[in-house]
């Protein structure tokens, strides 16, 4: 195995130990929906991306944002229940569950058998953009 290829393997392994995404914020923000009656918003520091080396050696990070979308709040609701998109479009193979109301949110899933990204207890802040 030649130095290039050594080297490869070595950053390759250390941005998959690492992990993609870490839910690095407390607050979400709860605002009215455009596909159902609420969508919060989540976010989280996304670094260490394995199509891209060089972050992963210098650490660089970029903010993602994920909307749960959801009907009501003050209940406990199935992923059944909710839509989850990002910019790259709806997040698929999620099961688990999601509690929001006024002051917290609680989002306890899991994609394709993985713990979900965006996992964790928030405060909620409420921001109206109905005007």
């Amino acid at each position: 195995m030649n130095k290039y290829n050594r080297l490869v393997l070595y950053v390759l392994t250390f941005a998959i130990i690492q992990g993609c995404a870490s839910n690095s914020y407390e607050i979400a923000e709860l605002r009215h929906g455009w596909k159902t009656n609420y969508v919060l918003f989540v976010s989280g520091d996304r670094r260490l991306m394995v199509h891209d080396p060089i972050s992963a050696i210098f650490g660089k990070s970029r903010v993602s944002t994920q909307h749960i979308h959801v009907k009501k709040l003050s209940q406990k609701l199935s992923a059944q229940e909710i839509i989850v998109t990002s910019s790259e479009g709806e997040v698929t193979g999620l099961s688990g569950y999601v509690y929001i109301d006024n002051k917290k949110a609680s989002i306890e899933l899991t994609q394709y058998g993985k713990p979900y990204l965006f996992n964790g207890q928030y405060r909620v802040t409420i921001v109206d953009n109905k005007n």
